[in-house]
């Protein structure tokens, strides 16, 4: 398995913040299980950016830096957001993989046998911090995809 993150924006806007910053972080005031996940993962480690709106993948990343379990961010985006951690973006949003696309061309929903997006990306809030159920052939593929 390949240790990949996915993160939830429904804003292309936060994302594009997000990737201008070179840093990513969660709505503010996460539970404990997700300050516990966070802490967990290593560095470097791999992410990508979801579009909810677009219902699409975006931006492949690589993790540079542990989040930070004190800071809270309240520059890049509008509000507060929680463990704020550094990332290497590897692309922009102006490139996209719909869920659709993800699904017909992605081993890992043969594998599982699966055509549930959350099964194999798990880019909804509660899942922050948590890996996704991928292999390398799938970060094979959102880096052709997705990286400039």
């Amino acid at each position: 398995m390949f240790n990949l993150y996915a993160f939830s924006s429904e804003s292309v806007t936060n994302i594009w913040a997000g990737v201008g910053a070179e840093l990513w972080a969660v709505p503010n005031k996460p539970n404990a299980s997700v300050r516990g996940k966070a802490a967990k993962i290593p560095i470097p480690s791999f992410g990508v950016l979801y579009a909810g709106a677009q219902q699409s993948l975006t931006t492949p990343f690589v993790f540079v830096e542990r989040r930070d379990p004190s800071r809270i961010e309240k520059e890049v985006w509008h509000g507060d957001w929680a463990l704020p951690f550094r990332i290497k973006p590897l692309g922009t949003p102006r490139k996209m993989l719909s869920a659709t696309d993800a699904k017909l061309i992605m081993p890992s929903f043969t594998r599982l046998t699966t055509q549930n997006f959350g099964k194999v990306f798990r880019v909804s809030g509660s899942y922050a911090f948590n890996r996704c159920d991928v292999e390398q052939a799938d970060w094979e593929i959102l880096l052709d995809r997705l990286a400039d």
